[in-house]
């Protein structure tokens, strides 16, 4: 699995943070990121391009998640995609 950047990854989290994310959601989140990262390494999306997400979320469906975890990957990639957005390939 593509390893997300150290970097990103704790700023992700400082940022969640100050955010209104639940706590108990921390580590969810955490795994939502390392999942689009994986996915769009995989496929060749850009991770901080909006117009990426759809394709996730599709993939996450066709593998069989419920629509409570699509809806929670999505709010991550958005948050992650709000906090840095268009800054670059992964």
């Amino acid at each position: 699995m593509f390893r997300v950047n150290a970097d990103l990854l704790k700023r992700y989290c400082e940022f969640m943070g100050t955010s209104n994310v639940p706590k108990n959601e921390h580590y969810q989140y955490q795994k939502w990121l390392r999942y689009y990262h994986d996915f769009c390494h995989k496929y060749h999306f850009i991770t901080a391009d909006p117009d990426s997400l759809p394709y996730f979320i599709r993939k996450l469906h066709e593998k069989g998640q419920a629509m409570p975890q699509q809806e929670q990957a999505s709010r991550a990639i958005q948050f992650s995609i709000c906090m840095n957005p268009m800054s670059g390939k992964h």
